[in-house]
C-alpha cells in the first residue's frame, strides 16, 4: 500500500475508538468543541 494511503485511512476512526472511557472522552469533545476561543494546547498521548 502507498504511504498516502495509509496515511488517509489513519485519519478516519471510529467514534468509540478515541478514548476507551466514556467520561474522559465527553470531557476532551467538550475541550475541543465548547472551549474559549483563546489559544490552548491539548495534548492527546496514546499507543499506535
Amino acid at each position: 500500500m502507498e504511504d498516502g494511503v495509509i496515511l488517509l485511512s489513519s485519519l478516519f476512526v471510529d467514534e468509540t475508538e478515541i478514548v476507551r472511557f466514556e467520561g474522559p472522552r465527553e470531557e476532551l469533545f467538550g475541550l475541543l468543541l465548547e472551549g474559549a476561543a483563546e489559544c490552548t494546547v491539548i495534548s492527546v498521548v496514546g499507543m499506535g
